[in-house]
């Protein structure tokens, strides 16, 4: 073996070392439960149980756009998933977040958005409360209540 070789073959024994000792170090983190990642907790895991049973399959529920709705667990339509998904696809959204964020605040024009994207429920939780009023949900029917979420009846339009 030439020395070249040799010296190759130390430099790949050693960064095999590091990068196996990196790799216990993120899986030692798990093991011993130091760090966590809880996407759904228990309220959203029971929110999204009672909301399948709840709604009719193909419903449409507005929620604020995030990627850790209940609504995704229940498997129901949902007016915006992750913005940054759905620009990763290549798909416009158009206006559809200013539109959620003006649906939640109530104003005038609320009632048509809604009307126009067919939204059939209202969801309300952790993560509408930290970005989004509840303002547009003043008089619609409660219908139902688990934890910290709320879903909301859209009122039919009147003919």
């Amino acid at each position: 073996m030439t020395n070249k070789t040799a010296r190759t073959v130390r430099i790949a024994a050693v960064a095999l070392v590091l990068l196996t000792l990196a790799g216990s170090l993120d899986v030692w983190r798990v093991v011993s439960r130091a760090e966590t990642d809880i996407i759904f907790d228990a309220d959203a895991l029971s929110f999204a149980e009672r909301l399948r049973e709840a709604t009719p399959p193909r419903a449409l529920v507005l929620h604020v756009p995030t990627y850790r709705s209940p609504v995704f667990l229940a498997g129901r339509r949902s007016l915006l998933g992750y913005p940054g998904h759905i620009w990763s696809q290549g798909l416009d959204a158009g206006t559809r977040e200013e539109d959620i964020a003006r649906m939640y605040r109530g104003g005038p024009d609320a009632p048509e958005l809604i009307r126009r994207y067919g939204v059939d429920y209202v969801m309300y939780g952790p993560e509408e409360a930290a970005v989004a009023g509840e303002e547009g949900l003043t008089g619609l029917p409660l219908v139902l209540s688990s934890g910290r979420y709320r879903l909301y009846g859209v009122l039919p339009a009147e003919k």
